[in-house]
């Protein structure tokens, strides 16, 4: 059984030696580039390398660069090109090799920017091999994952930290194994044998190696100042000694809360890359204040382990003038011809102290100008300016103070309070007659868009030209409510309706004039009167159809002892529900033949006669 060892030249661990992962951006450089992928790992497979990494904040990413570095015998075909781009966590590789090493490098790219890139990872597709955390070159944990790379057939694994297996036995072949590395920090090697069915074993181990890194530490941490007080532009050089490097550093200002990251690689200040001495050139923002604030210096190395802060021997004292705000253009009050509203974006100093609103009739607004108000909550950025007269400009500055009494001034703008126009005219829909309704017609029309709406005032008239001396149907005070009734109407009539849109100005305008007209009232239809029935005491059950009139009043039972029933007299029954379709009549007597007829009344007075049926008992 041939065994495949993965093969690293000296080339690879002068390339590695330079290699790491990207420091974490800070809050001054995050608007510019984004943050470095962290979590490099590699999947090896026959003719496959998988890559896998994580971000802080993928979203903010466009897409990741994947650089890759082919290892022959000696040489290294090295490329400044990636050579592919993902917008993935993840990227397969299957334009490999086996027995060949490749160098792996991933950053992320956004805009034209692009972040460091991820420490230098190592693979090389094989058939044997055992990889300690997917490839990992270093590890905080003594526990690790083992990756055991074998082909198709192998049965039985021993797995040891060193060549000789002497405590090691035979185990079931497993593609992933938990591994605890030997204690104290350095490098680790792990070594695997494999074993098919028929016995035959591989020649040499398989092995791979992982550093052990449990801590990180602080040596020293510096300021330049001397004492002396800073302001905007000026630079500040901040050091942190950590003697690791690939870590990621900070300082920061104590009671200002500005973690400023530090570098290593020779740009931003840093006088030497890769050192283990982390720098910074920084110019201070305008933004930035501090008062005799101790400097604190932050690491942490390249596996997340967290050194013990420092701080460093000297203060820092940063004063500015407040940052000036942006002031916005104002904007009409809706429903308001005296108002506006002034808006502006937010001072983020830690001094700040007020916003005072200036404001004038002409161009050239100053501190002498109009007082309008005083705002201490720095998160507070509007204000209603009221009481001013429709139709004139205004010009406004805000101006920042800060707890020292310095001030800042924003530009200029103006505006003017709206002027009332009429509200836009609403559509009135034909109005219609409710089924069943004789004295009703329903009125809608459709929403008006005013902003200053006040009510919808519905009128009629008998007459063409319904106008706001007509008849008041009805006065709505909810832009939503588009619809009413109209009662007590007489039927059979026409009317002509109009809707009128009032504002709070007072202004109004109308719709178009429409009619409708209210049904005429018509006889309901008869019911069907079936035969009497005995009902075996001595009487007759009466049983009909059921009236379907929608302004059914009554159903009224007539009885005579003659043909045709005389209707003119008072009813034996009255049944007041339409539902209600059967009548006992009890009060007859033998042999004496009876003729029943149902007279059903709508509510208009209206009525019909059902047919006329007969008994006798």
């Amino acid at each position: 059984m041939m065994n495949m060892m993965r093969k690293i030249y000296w080339v690879v661990f002068v390339l590695l030696l330079g290699c790491g992962e990207g420091p974490k951006l800070t809050k001054f450089d995050q608007g510019i580039f984004p943050d470095s992928p962290r979590q490099l790992q590699v999947l090896v497979g026959d003719g496959k390398i998988v890559l896998t990494w994580t971000h802080n904040t993928p979203d903010s990413v466009d897409y990741y660069n994947v650089y890759r570095y082919e290892i022959r015998g000696a040489s290294l075909d090295s490329s400044a090109l990636p050579i592919d781009n993902t917008d993935s966590l993840t990227y397969v590789d299957t334009n490999v090799s086996n027995g060949v090493s490749y160098i792996y490098e991933v950053s992320a790219m956004r805009n034209t920017y692009e972040s460091d890139r991820t420490r230098s990872t190592v693979a090389s597709p094989t058939v044997f091999g055992v990889q300690i955390n997917s490839g990992d070159e270093f590890t905080n944990s003594q526990t690790v994952t083992l990756t055991m790379i074998s082909p198709v057939g192998t049965s039985f694994m021993r797995v040891s930290h060193d060549t000789l297996f002497a405590t090691s036995v035979w185990e079931p072949y497993s593609s992933i194994k938990s591994w605890t590395l030997m204690d104290e920090d350095g490098e680790k090697w792990v070594y695997a044998h494999y074993r098919d069915a028929g016995g035959n074993e591989t020649i040499k181990p398989s092995g791979d190696k992982i550093v052990l890194d449990t801590k990180a530490n602080i040596i020293s941490v510096t300021e330049n100042t001397a004492g002396q007080t800073k302001s905007n532009g000026d630079i500040i050089h901040f050091t942190v000694n950590s003697a690791e490097t690939d870590g990621v550093a900070s300082v920061d200002l104590v009671g200002v809360g500005a973690g400023i990251r530090l570098f290593d690689d020779g740009s931003n200040g840093d006088t030497v890359a890769d050192d283990g001495i982390y720098e910074r050139d920084f110019q201070v923002p305008s933004n930035l204040e501090a008062s005799v604030a101790s400097v604190v210096g932050n690491f942490t190395d390249q596996l997340g382990n967290v050194a013990e802060t420092l701080e460093a021997a000297g203060r820092i004292t940063i004063q500015n003038p407040p940052q000036a705000v942006t002031l916005l253009t104002p904007e009409p009050v809706p429903g308001s011809f005296s108002s506006l509203n002034i808006s502006w974006t937010q001072n983020g100093d830690a001094d700040f102290g007020s916003y005072k609103l200036y404001r004038a009739q002409a161009q050239g607004v100053s501190l002498s100008s109009t007082f309008v108000t005083s705002i201490t909550a720095q998160g507070s950025l509007s204000f209603t300016d009221t009481d001013l007269v429709s139709g004139t400009v205004y010009y406004y500055k805000v101006y920042v103070t800060d707890i020292q009494g310095l001030t800042s001034e924003s530009n200029e703008v103006s505006g003017s309070p709206a002027q009332n126009q009429p509200p836009t005219a609403v559509t009135l829909l034909p109005p219609q007659a409710p089924a069943g309704s004789t004295q009703s017609l329903s009125i809608s029309w459709t929403a008006s868009s005013a902003n200053d709406f006040a009510s919808y005032k519905v009128y009629r008239s008998e007459t063409a030209g319904v106008s706001t001396t007509s008849t008041l149907v009805s006065a709505i005070l909810s832009p939503q409510t588009l619809a009413v009734d109209d009662n007590n109407l007489k039927e059979n009539t026409t009317y002509f309706y109009k809707v009128f849109v009032f504002d709070t100005g007072g202004l109004f305008t109308g719709s178009n004039e429409d009619s409708g007209t209210t049904l005429a009232n018509k006889p309901p239809d008869p019911v069907t009167l079936a035969q009497p029935v005995p009902n075996g005491g001595g009487g007759f059950v009466l049983s009909w159809s059921a009236s379907a009139d929608t302004d059914f009043d009554s159903y009224r039972i007539f009885r005579s002892e003659t043909s045709p029933v005389d209707l003119s007299g008072a009813p034996i029954g009255i049944i007041n529900s339409s539902n209600s379709t059967t009548f006992g009549d009890n009060n007859i007597q033998a042999a004496v033949t009876y003729y029943y007829t149902i007279v059903v009344f709508d509510s208009g007075g209206l009525s019909a006669a059902s047919n006329e049926v007969s008994g006798t008992l």
